[in-house]
């Protein structure tokens, strides 16, 4: 189990999901992380944060492993594909695709019209689904980058769209957060 805190902590800590017990504590980038992700095989912890900056940690021994930059700042959702080797991050309007290892950038897309990206993987390895501020959720075909198919019904409650999301195991739902703080199952 990992938690991030913003200040005055601003670090990443780490729990044992079976025995609960506190295991080490990780330092976390000066400006919070806006979110976390653990890699398939639970060896690495990715982190985004508010500066456009995201990080791998060793879950063994909480040294840092490589940084990944956005071309500017702001807020960054990042999570590891089903394979551990690449990088989904939301960032600003875009999906920005990392190579896991060696931290380069591979692309681009722009995902929607308003700062406030967020990204999930669905299980299977072959689609990204991305939300946006803009209330847009777009399915991503992950070879070609063409999106799948774009939801934006009941997704942009009071203009602050979709905040957070995730997908379910067997690939059959995903959950979307609001900004009115309502979850949709959808």
């Amino acid at each position: 189990i990992a938690s991030a805190s913003a200040s005055p902590e601003q670090v990443v800590k780490l729990w044992s999901a079976s025995s609960k017990a506190y295991l080490l504590t990780m330092m976390g980038p000066a400006g919070g992380l806006t979110s976390i992700s653990f890699s398939p095989d639970g060896s690495t912890l990715a982190g985004g944060d508010l500066s456009g900056i995201g990080r791998l940690w060793n879950v063994a021994t909480g040294g840092l492993i490589q940084s990944y930059l956005a071309p500017a700042g702001g807020a960054m959702s990042i999570v590891f594909s089903p394979d551990g080797r690449n990088i989904a991050a939301g960032w600003n309007t875009n999906v920005l695709l990392f190579d896991a290892q060696r931290g380069a950038l591979l692309k681009t897309v722009t995902a929607g019209k308003k700062s406030g990206t967020v990204v999930a993987y669905l299980p299977i390895g072959t689609n990204l689904l991305s939300g946006n501020s803009d209330g847009t959720l777009t399915v991503w075909d992950t070879a070609s980058w063409a999106p799948i198919s774009t939801y934006d019904q009941e997704t942009d409650s009071n203009g602050i769209g979709v905040t957070a999301l995730a997908t379910s195991t067997d690939n059959t739902h995903y959950v979307y957060g609001r900004g009115d703080a309502t979850v949709v199952l959808a």
